[in-house]
């Protein structure tokens, strides 16, 4: 590693704030394939009017963006963030001199479930947060047009990550499983990919967390539920799930 980078690194890690380009479409930071090294990025600043910069370009380009500050005690909060939505590339300062590509892992390790108090496994779905991130940044563009083909290519692979995970679904003592309205009235269980993402729902501390399969799901639906709502505070993705099938 180069006397550049580990500056770099050391910036990251002690800048009195960053600035973020977020998606408005999965109120998440938005994430772009690399061209040439295929990196799941993020793209970050450390100037305000750079990131709005970046930001109006991407607007331009049709995509629903804004600019989030992330003040200094909250960095580190920020970059475990970036774990469960499998993230492993920091653009910084992309389109300005001096930019560069950051690995994840090189401003803040991780340590791996067996490393750990008690080796626990974690419960998160990186592989489905990224795959639905990209799919979503897309589609919500305009989500009444047919998908493309490259689109419809993303949906799939996010269908195959979803049936291949493990979610939090809440429940509460008396009541059961929630059950959350969507528009037109229709009816969905929630469920999170991570801890962070059940928290941001249980705020108040009002339900337990269990732990279902994707593969039992279905056991969870009945007649009066259209399916499920994955992440609803952020990505707010939809699918539909009945008894008898998997999610579509």
């Amino acid at each position: 590693m180069n006397n550049e980078k580990v500056e770099m690194i050391k910036k990251l890690q002690q800048a009195e704030a960053l600035y973020v380009i977020m998606s408005g479409f999965t109120k998440m930071p938005y994430v772009a394939c690399g061209e040439e090294t295929f990196d799941d990025k993020v793209f970050i600043y450390f100037e305000e009017a750079a990131a709005k910069e970046k930001g109006k370009k991407l607007l331009e380009a049709g995509n629903f963006v804004q600019v989030a500050k992330v003040e200094k005690d909250l960095l580190m909060e920020f970059y475990a963030s970036l774990y469960p939505i499998g993230v492993n590339c920091l653009h910084v300062n992309s389109g300005l001199e001096g930019e560069m590509l950051v690995q994840h892992n090189e401003v803040l390790r991780r340590r791996a479930p067996e490393e750990t108090e008690g080796g626990k496994v974690r419960v998160e779905n990186p592989e489905l947060q990224l795959t639905a991130l990209y799919f979503l940044q897309e589609f919500r563009k305009n989500t009444q047009a047919p998908m493309s083909d490259k689109i419809k290519e993303t949906y799939d692979e996010m269908i195959v990550h979803f049936r291949r995970g493990k979610y939090i679904v809440p429940t509460q003592e008396d009541h059961g499983i929630p059950i959350l309205k969507q528009q037109e009235g229709q009816a969905y269980i929630p469920l999170f990919t991570d801890l962070p993402e059940f928290w941001k729902f249980n705020r108040e501390g009002k339900f337990k967390g269990g732990i279902v399969e994707a593969a039992n799901i279905s056991n969870l639906v009945n007649d009066e539920v259209n399916g499920v709502v994955i992440n609803p505070f952020s990505i707010n993705l939809t699918l539909n799930v009945s008894k008898k099938d998997e999610a579509q």
